[in-house]
């Protein structure tokens, strides 16, 4: 190699990046013949660096992972922005911006081009949960990474619908799910508004209590409402929710006393009926 220092294996190793000649003799003892080439060493180990971004949830941290030619997994150091290092290619808690990793070979010394990695900014997923209805309940997300996903008492069944109704009293979880797959929960008791049935009313013209008719019935708008006197005979019948019982019937105004009701919610869900007794005081 370089004309001095001939050996009879063909073999060089330690060598260093860079130009050689490499020259080849042929001694009979006669003559002496000699031939050269060079060299050219441009790299000696292709570490091929890659480096990409990665998210943990917990904590909203933000994470680098950089990586090389598995071959040399186990001979590296990796150095961020110059002044962290390691020998696994993780950096944890990486604030946003633009960032700088580079790799050096512990043995040949030897890098690779550094590799720019952009950190977005992520701020953690909050909401709200607002009663938007008798027993209906609306969230309202922010932060993450839109668009979300919802659930309300499992974490395996997400879907886009952000409201939710209840059906009973009782303690309600619910979840929110960004396009990270980040998930929070916020866990609140909620009372359930059940029908209620007025025991008397006044109709008198002043404005308190002056119809009967069932509360807190807006999630049975297909409601049937039918009133009797003491001698059963149907008084007033209606269906839907825009209606009261003003007292009267046929235009004459009944005298005070005990009446009866029948009332059938008709959903789907709920066919509950109920039937009982109220007074009109006059």
């Amino acid at each position: 190699l370089d004309g001095t220092n001939y050996q009879n294996n063909p073999n060089f190793t330690g060598l260093t990046l860079g130009s050689y000649e490499l020259w080849v003799k042929k001694d009979n003892g006669f003559n002496v013949c000699e031939t050269m080439n060079t060299v050219d060493i441009d790299q000696l180990v292709y570490l091929q660096l890659a480096a990409d971004t990665d998210f943990s949830c917990e904590g909203a941290n933000n994470i680098i992972i950089a990586q090389v030619d598995p071959i040399y997994q186990n001979d590296v150091t990796y150095t961020l922005d110059g002044n962290t290092s390691n020998t696994s290619g993780i950096f944890e808690n990486v604030s946003k911006g633009t960032h700088k990793v580079t790799v050096k070979h512990n043995e040949y010394g030897c890098s690779d081009e550094p590799v720019e990695v952009v950190v977005a900014e992520y701020v953690p997923i909050s909401f709200e949960v607002q009663n938007t209805y008798i027993n209906e309940y609306t969230i309202i997300a922010s932060g993450g990474e839109p668009a979300y996903e919802y659930s309300m008492n499992s974490i395996d069944d997400f879907s886009s619908d952000n409201v939710f109704h209840i059906k009973r009293d009782g303690d309600y979880t619910f979840y929110v799910k960004d396009q990270r797959g980040c998930i929070a929960e916020i866990t609140m008791f909620i009372e359930f508004l059940d029908i209620e049935i007025p025991d008397f009313f006044t109709p008198e013209g002043d404005g308190i209590n002056d119809t009967w008719y069932p509360i807190n019935i807006q999630p049975y708008p297909n409601i049937t409402v039918k009133i009797f006197d003491r001698y059963q005979r149907l008084i007033a019948s209606y269906k839907g929710l825009q209606y009261s019982w003003d007292g009267n019937y046929k235009g004459k105004a009944l005298p005070s006393g005990d009446y009866w009701y029948f009332i059938t919610l008709n959903e789907q869900s709920d066919n509950r009926e109920y039937k009982g007794n109220f007074s009109l005081v006059r």
